[in-house]
Order: C-alpha cells, then sequence, then structure tokens
C-alpha cells in the first residue's frame, strides 16, 4: 500500500485579503464635508436670490428718499466754480475735497496765485491760515492747518509752486 496522498491533500494557501469594505476614517470626514458644503452653496444662491428680489422691490422707494433728502452741496464746489475754470483745481470725495495745483518757475501749467487767494478768500479761510501759507518756504516741507469744518495742507517750492489740498469734514 502506498502512502501517497491524494492531490487535494496538500495544504491551501490562506485566501489572499480582498479589498476591504470598511470605510476609512477619512472618507466619512469628505462625504460630511461635501454634504455641508452642497447645503452651504444651496442656501447661499437661495439666500442670494432672496435678497436681490426684495431689493429690486424696494428700491423705488429708497431712491424717492434719496431724492427727498440731498445731500449737500460742499463749500468747495461754488469756490472752485467762481474763481476758476483750471483742470488744476480738481474736486475730489464727492466735492468735499479740493486740490490746488499752483503754478511754479518750472511747471508747464498751473493755478495763478490770484486764483488760489479767490478760493481761500471764498472759503474765508482765517488770516492766520494765510499768513501761514505765506511765510512757507521749501525748506519747510509740508504743512497743516484746521478751522472749523475745514483743513488744509500745503507745500511751496519756487519751481513747484503752492500746492494746497483742503477738506471738509462732513
Amino acid at each position: 500500500m502506498s502512502t501517497e496522498t491524494p492531490v487535494t491533500d496538500y495544504p491551501q494557501p490562506a485566501p489572499k485579503a480582498g479589498p476591504r469594505l470598511a470605510l476609512s476614517p477619512l472618507r466619512p470626514k469628505l462625504i460630511f464635508g461635501a454634504v455641508g458644503l452642497a447645503f452651504g452653496l444651496l442656501l447661499g444662491v437661495g439666500g442670494t436670490a432672496a435678497v436681490l428680489a426684495n431689493g429690486a422691490q424696494t428700491a423705488p422707494a429708497s431712491a424717492a428718499t434719496a431724492s427727498a433728502t440731498k445731500i449737500p452741496v460742499s463749500d468747495f464746489v461754488p469756490a472752485v466754480r467762481d474763481c476758476t475754470s483750471s483742470s488744476y483745481a480738481s474736486l475730489g470725495d464727492s466735492g468735499y475735497s479740493v486740490v490746488l495745483d499752483g503754478q511754479g518757475a518750472k511747471d508747464s501749467g498751473g493755478l495763478d496765485m490770484t486764483d488760489i487767494a479767490c478760493i481761500l478768500k471764498k472759503l474765508n479761510v482765517p488770516d492766520s491760515v494765510i499768513a501761514q501759507m505765506d511765510s512757507t518756504r521749501a525748506l519747510d516741507g509740508m504743512q497743516k492747518a484746521s478751522w472749523g469744518r475745514f483743513s488744509a495742507s500745503w507745500t511751496y517750492h519756487p519751481d513747484n509752486g503752492m500746492n494746497v489740498i483742503l477738506s471738509e469734514s462732513r
């Protein structure tokens, strides 16, 4: 008798592990984040649409209110209009500031001192501030003064002329 073992009796290798079906620790976080992102996006788009729809309905009422309460015109607007038509007097901040670019010896253009003096007079700039402007030298750099609801800063250099920035608080 032979003691041969049949082929089927050989030890079989252990089956290899297949793909894991269990979720990795990162996967639930990714799913939760994606769902949260989608929900936030939908909420944002819907909220924006609601605000825009509501704003369109109330726009005529707010326009009527704005025209009923007119924004006061700054004192700079009539002062500049009455004293010069030069582009070297430029209004800014919806008329609540003005930059006066004076003509110097090396400038090809700019405001004459008479134009600057006219604007300062129309704005009732105090004599003390005008005296400070008159005594400013090139070495003094930027100078500043304020009175009432106005403030001024200026420089002077013979080559660049007198340059003044006036602003009015609202």
